[in-house]
């Protein structure tokens, strides 16, 4: 699965090329398709259909999110020269997270896994809500291989973008994106269970992400046919 992933992440950089010129921004899908979203979600929320919660929300990324340009914000790092989302040069596994939110048990040992396994071809990302001091006791729980970056509110809560990331949703998301920051997919992450053990949370967020990172393969399959690449 690896060998195969690399390939599609190497092609798929190159037949990118120009193809954001006439994709929206994140920050414009959002504003353009959030209001009636919460509308119908929350007459669903009245009714207590939490199904039909969750499939509007799938329906939601798939058709008015997934596609659109992940807007530039501006970033700050802890010991990496990374100024905005833009200057990282690979395909980009975007994760929110802030020092008073817990990450579901087990994710980051599995999201550390999976930065040793691919975080040469890929940059893993961690973008947190917090001020430095907070960001940089957080940051020991990760590899190397992961960027932790923040981002202080104070100085920072009128710009669309990050209320967007932060607050649209309101959901623990992660973020699959092209060189060309292109979002590919939007996937849910795991809440905390009750009574699961550490290496059962771990097998579980492990196969959760990496499924969002594999469908990568899915999401080019057809520009790949259209390149006449037949096999890697």
């Amino acid at each position: 699965m690896r060998q195969v992933l690399l390939c599609i992440l190497i092609l798929f950089t190159g037949l990118s090329g120009n193809s954001q010129e006439t994709k929206p921004l994140f920050s414009e899908a959002i504003a353009q398709n959030l209001p009636a979203y919460n509308a119908e979600a929350d007459q669903l929320l009245r009714q207590g259909d939490m199904e039909g919660v969750k499939a509007l929300f799938q329906s939601f990324v798939d058709q008015q999110l997934e596609g659109s340009v992940m807007d530039d914000f501006k970033v700050e790092g802890l010991s990496q020269d990374i100024h905005s989302l833009g200057e990282f040069s690979k395909p980009v596994f975007l994760l929110t997270y802030s020092a008073w939110c817990i990450p579901s048990k087990g994710e980051i040992p599995a999201l550390n896994r999976l930065a040793e396994e691919y975080g040469d071809d890929i940059d893993f990302v961690v973008l947190y809500w917090d001020n430095r001091k907070m960001v940089k006791k957080e940051a020991k729980q990760f590899s190397e291989k992961i960027n932790i970056i923040y981002v202080d509110e104070q100085k920072n809560n009128g710009f669309a973008t990050i209320k967007n990331l932060k607050h649209a949703l309101g959901l623990p998301l992660n973020f699959v994106m092209n060189s060309d920051k292109e979002i590919l997919h939007i996937g849910r992450r795991l809440t905390n269970s009750m009574g699961i053990t550490l290496e059962s949370a771990f097998e579980k967020n492990y196969t959760l992400l990496a499924d969002n990172l594999s469908s990568l393969k899915m999401r080019i399959s057809d520009e790949i046919i259209q390149e006449g690449v037949a096999s890697f």
